[in-house]
C-alpha cells in the first residue's frame, strides 16, 4: 500500500536487498508518524498553522468574490438600458456547457426546421403568398390584358438563340431567384414565435444556443461566433427578429400558468453512495423541524417527498425501501365486502403517510451527475415549489413556511389573467444561508475537526447572503413553472449543474431587480463536514474556487472540470437499466 511516507527520501532505501520492505516501512513510520507527528501534536504546533492558512485563503477568495459581484451588479445595471444586447447575455433557458453543445449555426439551423415543423400549412400558405413579389402580380395583369405581356417577351425571344452565354447568365439568375424566394417563404411572424417559445422548451433552448455567444475551439471568443460563421438569409433575419423579440420572450416566465398543483412543496432528495441511516436523519430532522410541529397551532402543509435512488444506498435497493417507506409509510389492511357474493375475505393493502403527504422512492440509472437526478425527480413532482435537498443537509426550524412564504406571489391568486402586474414582484427562486455541523456525534461523527472549519462556513455566507451566489448546498428552492420554464437543470452536465441555475435567475435578477429578486433566507442550514474531513479546509476552497473560474471565465466543459476533479474521465452517459432488483455488483456509477 502507498503512502505519503514511501515518496520522502530515507537512507534505507540504498540499503541491501537482504532487508525486508517492512522493517524499512517501520523505520520511516517511526522517524515521522511515531515520532514528529506525535510532537507536534502534543505542541499543538501544527493546528494554528493550519488554521491560519485556512483563514489566509478563505479571505483571499471573498475579496475574489466582492469584487465578481461588484463587476455583476454593475454589468447588469448597464444592461438595462441596451434591451437589444439582452439576447447576448441573458438566456431564456439553462445552457448545457458541455462537449456535445451545439454551435450557433447548428443551434440556429434546427430551430428554423423546428419552427416550420410548428408552423401549421395553412399559415405557411397565406405567408408564402404574402411574399410574393409585385412583380409577379403585375405580370399577371399583363398577361389578362394580352398587351404589354407580348411587348415584354418579344426581346427575350430574339436574344437568347444568338447569344448562348447570356441564356447561362439567365439560368443562374433563375436559380438564385428560386433560391431566394425559398429564402423568403421561411417567414415567421412575431406572434407564432412568442406563442411557440411560450409553449416549447426546445426551441427556446435552440434559440439562447444561437444567441448566447460561447467559448469554443471552433470560435475562440464569444464575439467570433457570430463573425466565423456563415448564416443562411432567412437565418440572419431570424436571428434579427429574435433580437428584437428577445426582452418580450424574457417576460414570458412571469405569465402565470393555469396548472393546478397536488401539493404546496415538493421536496426532491438526490441519493447516491449513502447510507440508508443518513438518508433517515435528514428525512426526520426536516419533519421535526416543520413548522406545524413546532407550533401545533399551525395548519400543516402538503409536503411530497421523493428520493431518488441513483444507486449504491445500502446493500440493495430493498434495504432502502424498508428504513424509508416502513418509517414514514404504514400500511392498513381492510375487509372488503361483496354484497352481492357474500363474500368478507378479500382484502384490500392501502399505503398511508403518517407524516409526509406523500413520500416516494424512485430509481434512476441514466446518468448525467447530480443534475440529471433532480431533472428525473421534478419530473414526477406536483408541488408548486421544488425543493432540492442534498442527502448530507439539516434543514432549519420553520424551513417550510419560510419557503412558501417566500415564493409566494399576487399572481397565484389570479391565474385568470394571463398577464403579468408591473407592481407585483415574484421570487422564483430562494435559497438558505451556509452552515456546517460541527457536532461532535451527529456532524462530525467522531473523526477529527478540521481547522478553519468556520472559515468555510463564513465564505459560504458571505458568498450566498452578500454575493446571491448560493450553491446546492443551500437547499435551492425554485418555482415549479419557473423551473420548467428554464428547463430545470443542464442535461447530461456531471459539474457546475447548480451554478447554471443560479446563474441564470442571478442574472434575471440583475436584469428585473424590482420584478424578480433573488431571496437569501433568514436561517442557515447545517452541511455534513464530511468533505473538509476528507482533505483540509484550504484545499477545498482552492478546487471550488478553480472550478468556477474554469467554468465560468474559461468556458471550460463539464467533463473536463470532472475529469481534473476526480482525476478520471468520465463514463457514458448512455441509459441504463432502471429495475429495482439489480444487486449491487451490476452497479455502476453514474454520478
Amino acid at each position: 500500500m502507498t503512502n505519503a511516507s514511501s515518496s520522502r527520501p530515507s537512507s534505507s532505501s540504498s540499503s541491501s536487498s537482504s532487508t525486508t520492505t517492512t522493517a524499512t516501512t517501520t523505520t520511516t513510520l517511526t522517524w515521522w508518524d511515531t515520532t514528529v507527528l506525535p510532537r507536534l501534536q502534543r505542541m499543538r504546533v501544527w493546528y494554528p498553522v493550519e488554521w491560519i492558512l485556512a483563514w489566509i485563503v478563505v479571505l483571499c477568495f471573498a475579496v475574489k468574490y466582492l469584487l465578481d459581484a461588484a463587476y455583476h451588479y454593475l454589468a447588469m445595471r448597464n444592461l438595462q438600458s441596451f434591451p437589444n444586447r439582452w439576447c447576448r447575455v441573458v438566456p431564456l433557458t439553462t445552457i448545457p456547457q458541455t462537449r456535445q453543445r451545439l454551435v450557433p449555426q447548428e443551434a440556429l439551423t434546427q430551430l428554423v426546421e423546428l419552427l416550420r415543423r410548428q408552423l401549421p400549412q395553412q399559415q405557411q400558405q397565406q405567408q408564402q403568398q404574402q411574399q410574393l413579389p409585385d412583380n409577379k402580380d403585375q405580370e399577371n395583369n399583363n398577361k389578362e390584358n394580352g398587351t404589354n405581356g407580348n411587348e415584354k417577351q418579344e426581346p427575350e425571344t430574339t436574344t437568347t438563340p444568338t447569344t448562348p452565354t447570356m441564356a447561362n447568365d439567365d439560368d443562374d439568375e433563375t436559380t438564385k431567384k428560386e433560391e431566394q424566394r425559398k429564402f423568403d417563404d421561411i417567414f415567421f411572424s412575431d406572434d407564432f414565435i412568442v406563442s411557440t417559445m411560450s409553449t416549447n422548451l426546445e426551441a427556446r433552448r435552440l434559440a439562447s444556443m444561437a444567441m448566447i455567444p460561447h467559448f469554443d475551439p471552433r470560435c475562440m471568443t464569444p464575439q467570433a461566433s457570430f463573425l466565423q460563421f456563415q448564416f443562411q438569409p432567412h437565418e440572419s433575419a431570424l436571428l434579427k427578429q429574435l433580437q428584437r423579440l428577445w426582452p418580450q420572450l424574457l417576460q414570458l416566465m412571469g405569465i402565470p400558468t393555469t396548472t393546478t398543483y397536488k401539493y404546496d412543496l415538493s421536496v426532491i432528495v438526490p441519493a447516491y453512495l449513502e447510507n440508508p441511516i443518513s438518508l433517515l436523519i435528514t428525512l426526520t430532522t426536516a419533519w421535526k423541524h416543520c413548522a406545524h410541529n413546532l407550533d401545533p397551532s399551525r395548519t400543516p402543509l402538503k409536503i411530497q417527498v421523493i428520493l431518488v435512488n441513483a444507486g449504491l444506498c445500502g446493500d440493495d435497493d430493498r434495504s432502502l425501501s424498508e428504513t424509508l417507506v416502513g418509517h414514514f409509510c404504514k400500511t392498513n389492511t381492510t375487509k372488503k365486502e361483496d354484497a352481492a357474493k357474500g363474500d368478507e375475505n378479500e382484502t384490500k393493502d392501502k399505503t398511508t403517510y403518517d407524516k409526509w403527504s406523500d413520500f416516494q422512492i424512485l430509481e434512476y440509472r441514466q446518468g448525467g451527475g447530480r443534475g440529471g437526478c433532480m431533472n428525473f425527480g421534478a419530473q414526477h413532482a406536483q408541488g408548486r415549489i421544488l425543493t432540492f435537498l442534498h442527502s448530507d443537509v439539516l434543514l432549519p426550524e420553520n424551513w417550510d413556511t419560510m419557503i412558501v412564504q417566500t415564493l409566494r406571489s399576487d399572481d397565484d391568486q389570479n391565474n385568470s389573467n394571463n398577464k403579468k402586474s408591473s407592481s407585483s414582484s415574484t421570487v422564483n427562486l430562494c435559497a438558505f444561508g451556509m452552515g456546517i455541523d460541527d457536532s461532535p456525534h451527529r456532524g462530525l461523527k467522531g473523526e477529527r475537526y478540521p481547522p478553519g472549519l468556520q472559515a468555510a462556513a463564513w465564505q459560504g455566507r458571505l458568498r450566498s447572503n452578500v454575493c446571491q451566489l448560493p450553491y446546492g448546498d443551500s437547499v435551492l428552492s425554485v418555482r415549479a413553472s419557473a423551473f420548467d420554464f428554464v428547463g430545470g437543470y443542464p442535461p447530461n452536465q456531471p459539474l457546475m449543474e447548480d451554478f447554471a441555475l443560479v446563474q441564470l435567475f442571478r442574472q434575471r435578477a440583475g436584469l428585473f431587480p424590482k420584478e424578480e429578486p433573488l431571496a437569501i433566507l433568514p436561517a442557515n442550514i447545517a452541511c455534513s463536514p464530511r468533505r473538509w474531513q476528507q482533505t483540509n479546509v484550504p484545499y477545498v476552497a482552492l478546487a471550488n474556487w478553480t472550478l468556477l473560474h474554469k467554468y465560468h471565465y474559461q468556458g471550460a466543459t463539464a467533463e473536463e472540470l470532472y475529469e481534473l476533479y476526480y482525476g478520471r474521465p468520465i463514463r457514458s452517459t448512455t441509459a441504463l437499466t432502471t429495475t429495482t432488483t439489480t444487486t449491487s455488483n451490476n452497479k455502476e456509477k453514474t454520478l
